[in-house]
This record gives C-alpha cells, structure tokens and sequence, in this order.
C-alpha cells in the first residue's frame, strides 16, 4: 500500500492506494483557528471514503494513520473533521464544540428593533476588509474559531448548514459607514442566523429590526440563531423571552483530536502566561500525560509543587477549546490529578465558549 497527495496550499486530496488502485481518500484544508489566547494550525479534514468493494478492510484507519503522521511533520497542532457519531473516536477524535440554537418570535423581536439612520443593503466585494476586521476583533479567544485566511473575499460557502445559500446583508450607518452586517439562510430555507457582528449597541437595535422585516416578507414566525451562548446579540435577545437550546453531543458534529501535543500546549502556555501575572504563571507549572506523550508546562516556573495531571488526549483537547469545564474534568475517573491541578486546568480553560460559524464549516 502506499499513500499519494495531490493539490497544494488550502486544499489537498489524498489517496491509498492498493495494488494498483485507489481505495481510500479524504481532503485536507489547510487552517488557523483560535484555541485561548493563542492561535493554532488546524487541518481540516473532509470527504473521508473508501471504495464500496473495499470497506472493512482497514484502508480508511490506514490513510487517517499515514495522515496523521504527515500533519505532525508539517506542524499542524489540531485536526478537525465533522464526524458521523460512532466512527472516529477510533481514529482519536472527540466532540469539542456543542451546538447553540436561540429563538425568538418575529413579533418580539420586531418590536425591539430600532432602524434610525441605519440603512440596510446587500454584502458587495469591497465591504470584505471591514467585515474581516469586525469578525477578528468579536471573535478573538473564542475556541476552535477559524481565521479567515488572507485574500479570502467573503464568498460565503453556505449558510448554516451545507447544501444551504448564504444571503449576506450590511448594516450602514447614518454617515453610510460600515456597522455590521449578517449571514442568514436564504429563500427557500427557513430565517436562520448563522453569522452577525455588529460595531455598537445601536446597530445591534437596528440590526434587529432588519432581521425582523426579513422574517415578516417571508411570513416567518420566528428568527433562530446559531451563535455562540455568550455572543452578544445572544444577551440582547433574552430580554425578549428567546428560546436557548444547546447541545452537547458525546460523538459527533465538530470533531478534533491533537496532532502535536507539546506544540500545541507549548502554544498555549504562552498565550495563556504572556496575560497573566506571575502568579498565574506559576500556578501552569505541571506534568500533563496522555497516551500521546508527556508534555511539562512552565518547566522553569518559580514553585515547588508541581501538578501532575493523566488524562486521555481527547480530553484534553476538550479542556482546551471550552468544551467541557476544569471541574468537571478533574472529577473525571479517566482522569488523574496529584498536586495542584485544578488550579492548571482553569489556568488552561478558554474564557469563551468555542464556536466554529455554519458558514466556515468545511
């Protein structure tokens, strides 16, 4: 068996090989996402398959395997995949973002919507720079968040959900300045709000209201949201008597497992330490085992006790992207903590839920 690549840059396709025959393949995507305070190289891999005739004969771990192994030698520090339930914990991925639905009644939310001088119109070319810049500031920190990459020019893939158009609307301000804009589902898919930023709390106001003229043209009785729970359009809304869901599935949906565990937790440390005190920084001195290897935190840090923490790299992965809370962990039986690890693991938690848009999801 022997494994080939083909493609460069953002998008590659491999392939496995068997007597003279492709049997397996997946795409890989090349990118960046935020994981705490620190950003890290993310693959993303996509459109895993093996020939009907040769299934359940080991091809697919072989090429997940062999790639694996190749990610590790580029140095990427995480790889995401969105996953079937069941299938590839085996491979060592874990769920690591829930999913967020809010939402609220057209009538509630028209009436909370002021317009002003605030004008709405469609999302054109030049509006990319603004809507980058707006996107980075709100999102920075918030876990398993993917950069948009330099030269990406705002064609949205879909909306919400794969097979689903984006409809892309810009909010102006009464000097005609950028303010915000949102990604919603279009026509025939139901009012579903997959992306939005807006620049101030009274373009948010009219932000709504702009949502809730759409809604009423497409005779919709309510606006659903998939934005993270502690995003602040989410706070604007439950004033209006919304409707949060969230899931958090056990398998399945957003997916990750860590490529390089030193690199990645060498990342983090130093996001993590570069804004916080002395103090803090002391208290990430540890030892932290998984079946992928042992990685010691702040080495040269200024204590004695030190923490030592065994815990699957599943878990771990979880830890960092906010998944699941430091408490929780610590209470974990596949989880083992001497010294002060607690005290590690909420140095190490992000502050912010973890969020990957409808819109970026490959």
């Amino acid at each position: 068996m022997q494994t080939t690549t083909e493609g460069r840059g953002f998008h590659r396709r491999r392939y496995l090989e068997a007597a003279g025959e492709r049997v397996s393949s997946l795409h890989l995507f090349d990118h960046r996402a935020y994981l705490g305070r620190t950003v890290v190289r993310v693959a993303g891999v996509g459109g895993v398959t093996t020939e009907h005739a040769h299934r359940n004969k080991g091809y697919a771990r072989s090429l997940m395997d062999d790639t694996h192994a190749m990610l590790f030698e580029e140095g990427y520090d995480v790889a995401v995949l969105f996953g079937i339930p069941g299938f590839y914990e085996k491979f060592g991925y874990a769920t690591c973002v829930g999913e967020v639905k809010t939402t609220v009644a057209t009538r509630d939310i028209e009436a909370a919507g002021r317009g002003g001088a605030f004008r709405a119109r469609p999302f054109a070319p030049e509006d990319f720079p603004a809507v980058q810049e707006l996107f980075t500031q709100k999102n920075a920190g918030r876990g398993m968040c993917l950069l948009r990459p330099h030269g990406w020019s705002g064609r949205w893939r879909h909306g919400s959900a794969f097979r689903t158009d984006a409809l892309v609307t810009v909010l102006e301000g009464p000097g005609g300045e950028f303010a915000g804009y949102a990604v919603c589902d279009a026509l025939p898919e139901p009012l579903v709000v997959a992306e939005a930023e807006v620049r101030a709390a009274e373009a948010r106001a009219a932000l709504m209201k702009v949502l809730a003229q759409k809604a009423i043209e497409r005779r919709e009785g309510q606006v659903a949201f998939q934005l993270p729970a502690d995003h602040e359009l989410v706070d604007a809304l439950r004033p209006l008597g919304c409707n949060i869901e969230r899931a958090y599935p056990t398998s399945g949906g957003v997916m990750a497992r860590i490529i390089n565990q030193d690199a990645l937790l060498a990342r983090v440390v130093s996001g993590t330490s570069e804004a916080a005190a002395d103090g803090t920084r002391d208290a990430l001195a540890a030892d932290i085992s998984t079946e992928l290897t042992c990685s010691s935190l702040m080495p040269h840090a200024r204590t004695g006790n030190k923490a030592e923490i065994a815990m699957p790299a599943s878990v771990l992965l979880q830890l960092l992207t906010g998944f699941r809370t430091p408490g929780e962990i610590a209470a974990a039986r596949d989880v083992s903590i001497e010294g002060p690890g607690l005290d590690v693991l909420k140095a190490l938690a992000p502050c912010r839920e973890p969020q990957m848009y409808g819109p970026d999801r490959f």
